[in-house]
């Protein structure tokens, strides 16, 4: 799992590379005469651990690395992006219509969600714009808010704010992930105590 996050590495992708490359194999502790697990089953068990175990192994990954000299921790860069929700793209008229399709199965889902819908389409027939921390784009994800990062192709995108901390080896010291679009200042924070890397959400 350090090898796919490191990289950016798909399940499927992940073993293959892992099959192909002797150092991967030795990283991962698996000789050439053993298998690679298949993908489904690297997903089965990180399901099985859940992502504070295996955020576990990395801190513990990296405070080995920085015990033996193997680790830069002189110097550090910070970068965010935006972890974008599994939605399709909001519109008011659109939820409001999923919202009162569910309201009849799911009332007690809906309760405080399904208000929310509606006063959004009230301030836009009223002319009125939502406000981008409290709007609510989705009712899967009703903590995805709509975030600006400036690019080409998706100037406006739905989700969370990432911030990922690397040294200039590469290796990521710490993350985060944050409800809303706080501003980059205001992310940058100290290190957790006794661990080199944490992962939170705040709300």
């Amino acid at each position: 799992m350090f090898l796919k996050y490191r990289y950016a590495l798909g399940y499927e992708r992940l073993c293959t590379l892992v099959g192909d490359s002797l150092s991967w194999r030795r990283f991962c502790r698996i000789g050439l005469e053993v298998s690679v697990p298949d993908e489904s089953t690297i997903r089965k068990i990180t399901r099985r651990c859940g992502p504070e175990l295996v955020d576990a192994l990395n801190r513990q990954l990296l405070a080995v690395a920085g015990e033996h000299g193997d680790t830069d921790l002189g110097r550090v860069r910070a970068d965010t992006t935006v972890v974008e929700a599994d939605i399709k793209y909001p519109t008011d008229s659109g939820l409001l219509t999923a919202a009162t399709c569910r309201i009849a199965v799911r009332m007690r889902r809906l309760t405080n969600v399904g208000v929310r819908v509606i006063d959004q389409a009230r301030t836009r027939v009223g002319g009125g714009q939502p406000h981008g921390a409290i709007r609510l784009v989705s009712l899967h994800e009703p903590d995805a808010r709509p975030i600006r990062k400036g690019r080409l192709g998706k100037p406006v995108e739905f989700g969370y704010r990432a911030q990922v901390i690397e040294n200039p080896d590469g290796i990521i010291l710490d993350h985060s992930v944050h409800i809303g679009n706080p501003s980059d200042t205001d992310l940058l924070r100290p290190p957790s105590t006794g661990s080199p890397t944490s992962s939170t959400r705040h709300r």
